[in-house]
């Protein structure tokens, strides 16, 4: 029998543990590390369901929502280790080279998507290429 108050609670544990990954851009002809955390689940739908895929545009329609969006509005972005506000950080995305944003884009997608189908995917619960 499954203890779902017990599964509730240890989901909780791993929610609350703080993850971040990091990416170096360049802008203005420096170097700048980018930190993003994971965010809840429900940022992450709120996030999504905001930005609809573009029409005709292939990558996001692959992964269900408009990359550039979503990175663009994405919270609590740390630059160097300082957070910026949703502002300065829309700004700041919005002015970099495209592989940078791909590059932010990717990490968003890796920390609140990928890893989750990782964790199945190591669980032997499904195999690459299966619903």
């Amino acid at each position: 029998m499954v203890d779902v108050k017990a599964l509730i609670a240890k989901q909780r544990e791993e929610l609350a543990v703080k993850k971040t990954w990091t990416v170096d851009v360049v802008c203005g002809g420096e170097k700048v590390t980018v930190g993003i955390d994971r965010v809840l689940p429900d940022v992450w739908d709120d996030l999504v369901a905001s930005n609809p895929p573009r029409p005709g545009v292939e990558g996001d329609a692959m992964i269900g929502y408009n990359i550039n969006a979503v990175s663009a509005a994405y919270p609590d972005v740390t630059l160097d280790g300082q957070v910026q506000d949703a502002a300065d950080w829309a700004e700041f995305f919005s002015v970099l080279d495209s592989p940078y944003r791909n590059n932010i884009g990717t990490v968003i997608w890796g920390l609140n998507v990928n890893e989750a189908l990782q964790a199945l995917r190591a669980l032997g619960k499904s195999r690459a290429g299966e619903k």
